[in-house]
């Protein structure tokens, strides 16, 4: 039997993806993308959305605080990565 010195999953993050859009993007990016392959998409406005509640993020991000978590996403905003309906 083998164990894990790692309780979870890791994350995973590009390299170059990081050096392009910063670390912590790159990172929010990730964890967004894992959580959209197991939640619908709702699409509207010919755009696909997740539609995420604050005790959802809180539990995929625990490292964030609820400032880090809206100033991130709010910089994935400002470059074109992802369109935010609220943050």
């Amino acid at each position: 039997m083998s164990s894990s010195l790692i309780p979870e999953r890791p994350l995973l993050v590009s390299p170059s993806l990081a050096a392009t859009i910063g670390l912590e993007e790159a990172c929010m990016l990730s964890l967004l993308s894992d959580i959209a392959a197991y939640r619908p998409l709702l699409t509207r406005d010919g755009h696909s959305w997740l539609d995420l509640d604050e005790p959802l993020v809180a539990r995929a991000m625990p490292f964030w605080n609820e400032h880090d978590i809206q100033r991130i996403s709010r910089n994935l905003r400002d470059k074109g990565v992802i369109l935010l309906a609220s943050a």
